[in-house]
């Protein structure tokens, strides 16, 4: 239950600590005190959406707390899902701070979390019935939401869905291979034209560059041979001289012995010389080059740069993609049998989709017939005792939701066709249609937290009178809060809170206080009459003396 509400700057509310109890409690005031204000508060703390003007003038930033005790099992398990920690004593405490600059930080027991985070936990938390969430109630979506919800169905359907999600899935792969398969045969030709030059090419890695090294070499074979050739012929001098000189150091040896280092070195040069003209011989002798060779080379070149070039930039990238030519020509087969292979499995899992949603039907529809019979019984106490609310379930196409059509209808008078609430229901009908679908629905729903949002719009006399019991009995199994300006409605809560707005040092600021029971009397005297008149006053006691 929502036990603590603090809010500071927001709009007229400089400061505000709000003590709240079990039960039942109401909020009245004069039109325009602050009641909406108050109620807006607890939307921007539940990830409602935020404007800066929210925050009081003159002021940098706005924020508001709430304080949950004896928190459902549903939150607990939120709690855990998010690895957010929560208090011993099964406390939770929300937080929400709005900036200057429009930004905005959110908070769970200390932690911080997104606002959508906040909305997710707010719905397990509070319910707030507003003119705005009554709107909301006209959308098949959130019908089929309540029904589900109400009858614990989520389980079932969340089995439905994730069912949905794996037939879905395999219609589509067998699609794309269908698809695939189809382009295969539309570009057969081609690629077997493709896989053919691939072939006959006789790729191998590094061919390409083997070949570019060589005819780097042969293009400079002129120019080398000749100096090769100017080399061996000085060379072949330089070994004439040297042998000539060799003779005349060994003649100067027969009558010097001293010049045997001298002799020794001349015959070691001359050796050497003699090895690099023989071996330089040889090169030039292998400088065989046949034009034909060339032009052979420069055409296969040509062929693998056209190929490196369509497919991928190098060798490497043209053997892989003539692999996959292999595999893609030879996989027609291969995709049908794939297809096949699919189509068993799509009508496998359509038929344990079918039978889950048929199932999630069954219960759907008991479930109905059970709360349609509710909600109009509490309709005919409310006043309108001709009335038949209905829950519609007719079949459509199969859905990650099942293959339900669901919507809420009404015939509020005797004779009418049953039409959808927003064709069947006026203003004030539809504040009572939603608090006979919350009574309806509150032995299967865990929300501990209601609020009503002037839930007496449109009503007055015997059927306030109702509308007060219902509320009432709602009380004694849920925190029920609610915004009223009926007497009637304000008598029978147990706490009463009153907003008022004061001037302070030239502003206006809104405030809430709680009524004693003399201050009770004189605000249900003014709700009576507008005024507090002896009688007005004798008839307020009256009606708090039944309550209390």
């Amino acid at each position: 239950m929502l036990e603590w509400i603090s809010i500071r700057n927001y709009v007229l509310i400089d400061s505000l600590d709000l003590e709240l109890s079990e039960g039942f409690s109401t909020l009245t005031g004069e039109t325009g005190s602050g009641k909406s204000i108050l109620l807006s508060s607890l939307s921007l703390a539940l990830g409602g959406k935020v404007e800066k003007s929210a925050i009081r003038n003159g002021e940098k930033e706005c924020s508001v707390s709430l304080l949950f005790s004896a928190v459902p099992d549903s939150v607990t398990s939120y709690l855990e899902e998010h690895g957010i920690k929560s208090e011993s004593d099964g406390e939770l405490i929300i937080r929400r701070i709005l900036k200057e600059n429009g930004r905005s930080q959110s908070f769970l027991n200390g932690e911080s979390v997104s606002a959508r985070e906040l909305e997710e936990i707010g719905s397990y938390l509070l319910d707030i019935s507003s003119q705005h969430s009554y709107q909301k109630l006209l959308s098949k979506k959130k019908e089929l939401e309540m029904l589900d919800s109400s009858g614990g169905l989520n389980e079932l359907k969340n089995s439905v869905r994730k069912e949905y999600s794996t037939y879905s899935d395999l219609i589509r792969r067998r699609d794309e291979l269908i698809s695939e398969r189809k382009k295969g045969e539309e570009d057969r030709e081609y690629n077997e034209y493709l896989l053919k030059e691939l072939e006959s090419a006789n790729l191998k890695i590094g061919e390409d560059e083997e070949l570019e090294e060589k005819l780097h070499l042969y293009s400079s074979s002129e120019y080398i041979v000749e100096n090769l050739n100017a080399s061996l012929s000085s060379l072949s001098s330089a070994s004439s001289c040297l042998s000539d000189g060799l003779s005349f150091m060994q003649k100067a040896r027969k009558k010097d012995e001293s010049l045997d280092e001298y002799l020794d070195r001349l015959e070691s040069v001359s050796i050497e010389l003699e090895d690099i003209s023989s071996s330089l011989g040889s090169r030039l002798s292998s400088f065989d080059f046949d034009p034909y060779e060339i032009e052979k080379m420069n055409e296969r070149l040509a062929l693998l740069q056209r190929i490196r070039k369509r497919h991928g930039g190098s060798i490497e990238n043209a053997i892989k993609r003539r692999n996959e030519l292999i595999l893609i020509l030879e996989d027609g087969q291969a995709f049908d049998e794939k297809i096949e292979k699919l189509e068993k499995e799509i009508a496998g899992a359509k038929t344990k989709l079918e039978n889950l949603s048929e199932k999630l039907t069954d219960k759907r529809k008991k479930w109905a017939k059970e709360l349609s019979g509710r909600t109009s019984g509490y309709l005919r106490r409310l006043g309108m005792n001709d009335a038949l609310f209905l829950i519609s379930i007719k079949e459509k196409d199969l859905s990650p939701d099942g293959k339900d059509d669901i919507e809420f209808l009404l015939r509020a008078n005797k004779g009418e066709k049953m039409l959808s609430l927003d064709k069947a229901a006026s203003g004030g009908e539809l504040s009572r249609i939603m608090l006979s679908i919350k009574m309806a629905f509150s032995d299967s729903d865990d929300v501990p937290t209601i609020i009503f949002d002037e839930i007496d719009a449109g009503i007055g006399g015997e059927t306030a009178n109702q509308v007060a019991m219902l509320v009432k009995e709602l009380s004694e199994k849920r925190q029920v809060i609610s915004i009223t300006h009926l007497a009637q409605i304000a008598s029978k809560a147990d706490v009463q809170f009153k907003v008022e707005k004061r001037e302070e040092k030239g502003r206006t600021i809104s405030f809430v206080h709680k009524l004693d029971k003399e201050e009770r009397i004189h605000e249900i005297a003014r709700l009576l009459s507008g005024n507090e008149s002896e009688l007005s006053l004798s008839h307020a006691s009256s009606l708090l003396e039944v309550q209390l």
